[in-house]
């Protein structure tokens, strides 16, 4: 089923949205990159990125599949 232009709009505010999410947490994963937060600390965080990158993937199959 082809997209209409409002729902291209809200999955791209939706992408958007989890990349603001992900450049928010980026200071966390650069820490923990460098030993300054330890592996327990961080795996929540580590967890919370991966299913917004998971979803912006999601996300922009579902664009893909509208060309």
């Amino acid at each position: 089923m082809k997209l209409t232009p409002l729902e291209i709009d809200n999955i791209m505010n939706d992408i958007n949205m989890y990349k603001i999410l992900l450049n928010q947490t980026d200071y966390q994963a650069t820490k923990h990159s460098e030993g300054l937060i330890p592996e327990e600390e961080y795996a929540s965080i580590k967890a919370e990125r991966q299913s917004w990158r998971d979803r912006i993937n999601e996300l922009e199959a579902q664009l893909a599949e509208n060309e």
